[in-house]
């Protein structure tokens, strides 16, 4: 099966660059992928259908060819204390991402597209944005300014 994973030089097999919520975000945002991992709800909430799949496109992505789902998950784990995203209680394989702290990381290019009064709600700390306040077309964007469109086989 051809599958095709939006790369940027930062992302190159093997890079240490890219960072899982932004790998994430790529599988969410391309519609092949909706048998493997999906939204969820209105606010930013997904699930991954397909563990073990999601773990071996990763583990492609990163040349680590013996990735699985525990070894992903634990990585995911590490977002929580970042509060980048969190596991949705009593929902198996779901977890929600704090779409104000993904934007921070990405702070830099929020000039470019975001009004200056939303960027000062986004500089306290106790700011949460609930996802409907992003359009799909701003979070993609986020990723967009960051990535050039090559792509590769896996």
């Amino acid at each position: 099966m051809k599958t095709i994973v939006p790369r940027s030089p930062e992302s190159s097999p093997g890079s240490r660059q890219i960072q899982l919520w932004h790998f994430i975000l790529e599988l969410l945002q391309k519609e092949e992928y909706q048998g493997v991992i999906a939204w969820q709800g209105d606010y930013g909430e997904f699930v991954i259908k397909d563990p073990d799949e999601v773990a071996r496109l990763w583990g492609i992505r990163k040349c680590k060819p013996h990735m699985n789902y525990d070894k992903l998950s634990r990585a995911l784990r590490y977002y929580y204390n970042k509060r980048i995203l969190h596991k949705t209680k009593g929902k198996r394989f779901t977890y929600k991402f704090n779409f104000s702290k993904v934007v921070l990381v990405n702070y830099p290019l929020l000039d470019m597209i975001m009004p200056r009064r939303v960027l000062r709600g986004l500089k306290r700390k106790d700011t949460f944005i609930p996802f409907r306040s992003f359009s799909p077309g701003l979070l993609y964007s986020l990723l967009a300014l960051t990535e050039n469109e090559r792509t590769y086989e896996i």
